[in-house]
């Protein structure tokens, strides 16, 4: 994104914005000036780095639609086989030392759903170059093709069979259509073979299930307009009193296998798991509407291929946040835009116009490097050992003045200082109580406060605290034991307050009896 950045200032400066005047242009703006719109009724801080992320995608589609198709694809796909022979690699390594963590070992992605998202542009793109340049890519296609059958994401294979399916019937070749149909049932079906069947899935999908539904009761609310960009960890808690008042989602969080949480716990997001729910929560209808502007202005029968990548994408999307990772989103966009290849039109910009976009811009680089910073200091901290408290501390406190409102740095500084500095682990607490960006779960966030409340004595605002922090997750088991602890105290309290009334009553007698 900080290449974007500069590139976007490279542009700005020497007049070559790539422009192209056209409907699927003027959609990429509406839906541009929604986002930025979005940004004055937002609640959260991490809204402005999504924005940006989102914008810098947007930017990549353009520039591809100017680049040469057969170039395009042909550097989109470098990264795919890497990747795929990378993991392979590591799986195999596993499997020779005998150790059972398949799941864990996608090659940096780590996570499944990742790589088989990444790993689905790349077969596209493959299969694009196979029929239109050169016979030699059925060996990338092969590679891409087994990188998603070995991937044990269920929604990236069912999304690629069925984009696939979708070229087939696009194809005018019939010959073409009956081999890449074959060859749609073979990837779904080395998916089916390879996925491990001793997983807890039903686990995550009642989860998605969840959230789904957290979604579509926040939704309600805010229809329109929506929410805000990454919004959804923020507003998802105050979903769940609602929740647990629905009889349906009590019976899913009793199935859930959490181990060392609760259900409610568990079933805890910074994602919807379904882009198009998350991008209606965000951005409301409207939104969500323009968003799509922009494919209905595709030629969509120009390129069945690329068609198909739309669609498979799509259909990921219902399962997944595959738009909302720059890793999977990049490399999408920059391949769509080859569905609609077009000629820049040179845009003068006033100078002065170009000055405040860079200095806007060149901020905004700095502010990414200033929280980049913060990130690698925080990073430092957790791999520093225990024993070194004072470098812990001072990293900790650095990466706080790089980023002051990160949840997840207060909270680590709050379980630092809360033993010898109740004061400071006081102000941290209260800063992350109040300017809650939903990088830690809320309930713990309250749970926290109301901890640091009663090392200064506040028994009430305490008890308020952990009131919320239980309303919101009412298992959430630090919080239940916590209350009941204040109860406790409360109780002895009242004991030692009347048993001192009581004290005092009886001087009072002997007083009075004395002075008869």
């Amino acid at each position: 994104m900080a290449i974007t950045g500069v590139f976007l200032i490279y542009w700005l400066i020497t007049n070559q914005f790539p422009y192209i005047p056209d409907y699927t242009t003027i959609a990429v703006a509406g839906f541009t000036l929604w986002m930025l719109g979005s940004l004055a009724w937002t609640q959260s801080k991490q809204s402005y780095f999504d924005f940006y992320m989102l914008f810098c995608c947007l930017l990549a589609f353009l520039v591809a639609r100017t680049v040469p198709t057969e170039i395009l694809l042909a550097i989109i796909l470098i990264p795919g086989p890497i990747f795929v022979i990378m993991t392979m690699y590591k799986q195999y390594m596993y499997f020779h030392r005998h150790i059972n963590r398949f799941e864990h070992t996608f090659w940096v992605f780590g996570n499944n759903n990742h790589y088989g998202a990444f790993i689905m542009v790349h077969l596209f793109v493959a299969l694009w170059l196979l029929l239109n340049v050169s016979g030699w890519y059925a060996i990338p296609l092969l590679v891409m093709a087994t990188g998603i059958g070995t991937s044990q994401c269920k929604g990236a294979i069912i999304a690629t069979v069925i984009g696939l399916a979708v070229t087939a019937v696009m194809l005018d070749l019939s010959a073409m259509k009956f081999v890449i149909f074959l060859f749609a049932l073979g990837v779904g079906y080395a998916g089916y073979k390879w996925d491990r069947k001793d997983r807890p899935g039903k686990t995550a999908q009642n989860r998605r299930i969840i959230f789904n539904l957290a979604a579509l009761y926040l939704i309600k609310e805010k229809i329109f307009a929506g929410w805000g960009l990454r919004t959804f960890r923020k507003e998802y808690p105050n979903a769940n009193p609602k929740l647990m008042q629905n009889g349906y989602i009590l019976k899913i969080f009793s199935q859930d296998d959490a181990k060392d949480r609760t259900p409610v716990e568990a079933a805890a997001s910074h994602r919807v798991h379904n882009d198009h729910l998350e991008l209606i929560f965000e951005l409301g209808i409207f939104g969500y509407l323009l968003f799509f502007l922009i494919f209905f202005s595709l030629p969509w029968t120009t390129n069945p291929i690329l068609s198909g990548l739309v669609v498979a994408f799509a259909v990921d999307g219902l399962f997944f946040f595959p738009l909302r990772e720059v890793h999977t989103a990049l490399p999408f966009w920059a391949t769509v835009g080859a569905i609609a290849p077009a000629i820049i039109t040179p845009l003068y910009i006033n100078p002065f116009i170009i000055l405040v976009l860079v200095a806007i811009i060149l901020k905004i680089l700095g502010a990414l490097y200033f929280k980049f910073q913060g990130l690698v200091l925080y990073d430092e901290y957790l791999r520093t050992k225990m024993e070194n408290e004072e470098k812990r501390l001072n990293l900790i406190r650095l990466a706080i003045e790089r980023d002051p409102y990160n949840g997840k740095y207060l909270t680590e500084a709050y379980y630092y200082h809360v033993t010898k500095y109740p004061e400071i682990a006081f102000q941290y607490a209260s800063r992350a109580m109040e300017h809650y960006d939903g990088g830690k779960v809320k309930w713990g966030i309250f749970d926290q406060y109301a901890r640091a409340l009663l090392r200064l004595g506040g028994f009430g605002c305490a008890k308020l605290a952990l009131q919320y922090a239980l309303y919101i997750c009412p298992t959430f088991k630090q919080s239940t034991e916590l209350m009941g602890q204040i109860t406790q105290l409360e109780k002895i309290q009242l004991e030692h307050i009347q048993k001192l009334e009581i004290q005092k009553k009886m001087e009072m007698e002997e007083k009075s009896g004395l002075i008869s």
